[in-house]
């Protein structure tokens, strides 16, 4: 893996407990990302779709083992009627595809690969107009041994839902 790759790569924006990494979560763009509300009832966005026809990012190399990742995946209710638990996601999970797709153009930048760009403007008959250009870019899947996992945490019928991509083996520190 080219060394600004690898260095993007090993630089958490955040960092969760011991041996997780945990992804940004507010940038411009906020309300198609995620929603905020009251921590009690924070929730994770649905929504996001692969982009047409993207060019995919495979990772050779990683220093991914799936012996990080939480045991506490069952949702368990508590007499108060609290969870607290890791649902692992699948790549078709909304969120997955969203930070694949957000890592895979910030990596295809480090790259100097052209990525897409999002252009809007008014015409002169007052239409809104859009249009891409570029490439989009789509991480295929995490490197191997990293899994995106959303924590639930508090009373059952809404939990605070947080994303954590887990699975370094290398120490992380700031």
């Amino acid at each position: 893996m080219a060394p600004a790759v690898r260095s993007f790569l090993s630089r958490p924006l955040s960092q969760g407990y011991s041996g997780q990494t945990t992804l940004p979560f507010r940038h411009p763009g906020d309300d198609e990302c995620r929603r905020y509300q009251p921590m009690s009832g924070r929730a994770v966005a649905g929504g996001h779709t692969l982009p047409p026809h993207p060019e995919f990012l495979d990772f050779e190399r990683t220093d991914g083992d799936a012996k990080q990742w939480p045991i506490n995946t069952m949702e368990v209710v508590d007499s108060n009627e609290q969870v607290n638990y890791m649902k692992p996601l699948g790549p078709n999970d909304s969120s997955d595809i969203h930070w694949r797709c957000q890592i895979a153009m910030k990596v295809a930048d480090k790259l100097g690969r052209q990525c897409a760009s999002h252009s809007s403007f008014v015409a002169e008959d007052g239409s809104n107009c859009s249009f891409t250009a570029g490439k989009s870019y789509v991480l295929r899947s995490w490197p191997e041994g990293y899994r995106l996992f959303c924590h639930y945490k508090g009373k059952q019928s809404s939990p605070r839902q947080d994303l954590y991509l887990i699975g370094p083996t290398l120490p992380i520190s700031f």
